[in-house]
């Protein structure tokens, strides 16, 4: 019986062996049938996923090599690199730095502390072999490189000044403002966002008339002619400094300047200089209506003192001296915002001859009221019986009044409230009244020539003849 039973048991597991075989296959069939149907369903959105997929993983690798390659670039070309010297230190030439400005805005332009604030962006061109990557170091890459800030420590940077600024300072919001870039030849450009406060002295001879000009000059602290040279630059055919529309609430700009290089020479030796210089013309609305207009409606308000009588002297004397007091504290008021210095300006002349005009016609009011007092009063003169007449009515009727004789053959009429009729004398008062009727005439027409020709000759006149060229 036991021998039978081993004699069965490889029969029985082949045939489970195989059922199981045919289970598995039948499984099998039905998995592969159901992924085949599947497969028929999602097929699209599938195919496009994975082709995604397969796209931004290959634009993930060749980024990642651009970057590596970079990465690469700038590790070979800082290697050996000395910061400390300047390009092409020992050939004997120097390098030349290209500078171009773009003026954002210019003001305030101040009188009083003569100075202006100008916002602009500075950039400079130079050339430096050491940082050239187009002979094999590139790797490739043929394109500028755009660099961050942290990269200008490790370059060699032309050490540019304001010499004649009073403060000067460079924009870092939100993070600082620097361009540095890098071509595949080694042109460097470099370019930085600043702020100048530059002195602008100036020639106030022609105040409020006058136009004004004030420069900024850019020179190398550290490197003489020899070494470092600087240069307007137009790049791409551009100038090489562009201005944006600008102005100011007492100037106005129209987009004019002067740009030269020269060289100036120091106990350290000669530096190149670079300098541009802008013109400025003040604007005459402001002081036409605050200044020039009050001031003449002053003048013009002391001539009604010729209309009012030399007997009204409280009036008179009221309106003239008012119109001097005002003009006083005009004139201060004007010279308050400006600074103190010794040479006459245009608006002091104006003022001064409007100052004349009002205190003269206090003269004048002054004048009237001396002579009127020493002209000659009238007499009282004792009449005669002769003298007197009476006229009656209409008919003019005279009587001698002969019987009337007194002691002395003289009479006194009393009339008037009780006082001696008299027989007056002309007063001289013709002389007050001609000083008045010729100031009349004679303050208008010559205060109206004067600011003719007061406003001929400062408009006319070339302002900047005085100024620096």
């Amino acid at each position: 019986m036991l021998n039978l039973l081993l004699l069965l048991l490889p029969v029985l597991d082949t045939q489970g062996l195989v059922q199981s075989g045919l289970s598995n296959a039948n499984s099998s069939v039905q998995t592969t049938n159901i992924n085949n149907e599947t497969e028929k369903i999602i097929s699209p959105t599938m195919r496009d996923y994975t082709i995604d997929n397969k796209i931004h993983s290959s634009n993930n690798d060749s980024q990642s090599l651009i970057v590596e390659k970079t990465t690469d670039i700038l590790n070979a070309l800082l290697t050996g690199y000395d910061s400390r010297l300047r390009p092409g230190f020992g050939s004997g030439k120097p390098v030349v730095v290209g500078i171009t400005l773009l003026i954002d805005s210019i003001g305030p332009i101040s009188e009083v502390a003569m100075n202006f604030r100008v916002d602009f962006n500075i950039r400079q061109f130079w050339k430096d072999p050491r940082l050239a990557f187009s002979n094999g170091v590139g790797n490739g890459i043929d394109s500028d490189l755009t660099l961050s800030h942290e990269m200008l420590p490790k370059l060699w940077l032309p050490n540019i000044y304001f010499p004649e600024s009073l403060e000067a300072t460079t924009h870092d919001v939100m993070t600082p403002n620097i361009l540095l870039r890098i071509s595949p030849h080694g042109d460097v450009l470099y370019s930085a966002r600043a702020t100048v406060v530059g002195k602008c002295p100036m020639n106030l001879r022609y105040f409020p008339l006058d136009s004004q000009r004030c420069k900024i000059i850019m020179e190398s602290y550290g490197y003489t002619a020899d070494d470092l040279v600087l240069e307007w630059l137009s790049k791409n055919g551009s100038a090489p400094v562009e201005v944006l529309p600008t102005d100011t609430a007492q100037f106005a700009y129209d987009n004019t300047y002067q740009i030269k290089n020269y060289t100036l020479k120091f106990a350290t030796g000669v530096f190149s200089d670079l300098e541009i210089s802008f013109v400025f013309t003040r604007k005459l609305s402001f002081f036409i209506i605050q200044l020039y207009l009050p001031a003449t409606l002053i003048v013009m308000l002391s001539w009604l003192s010729f209309w009012v009588s030399t007997h009204s002297i409280p009036a008179r004397a009221t309106l003239a001296i008012t119109c001097v007091l005002t003009m006083i504290t005009l004139i201060g008021g004007a010279n308050d915002s400006l600074p103190k210095v010794s040479e006459v300006k245009a608006m002091d002349i104006y003022l001064a001859m409007c100052f004349a005009y009002v205190f003269g016609a206090l003269i004048v009011f002054s004048a009237a009221v001396y002579f009127s007092s020493k002209s000659p009063k009238p007499k009282k003169i004792p009449l005669t019986a002769n003298d007197i007449e009476l006229t009656i009515g209409s008919n003019q009727a005279s009587t001698n009044m002969d019987s009337l004789k007194g002691p002395k053959d003289e009479l006194l009429v009393h009339v008037e409230s009780g006082r001696a009729a008299t027989h007056p004398q002309r007063c001289c008062t013709c002389g007050v009244d001609m000083i008045d009727k010729v100031s009349r005439w004679l303050f208008p027409i010559s205060f109206t020539t004067l600011k003719i020709l007061y406003w001929t000759i400062y408009v006319n006149v070339d302002k900047l003849t005085d100024l620096d060229p």
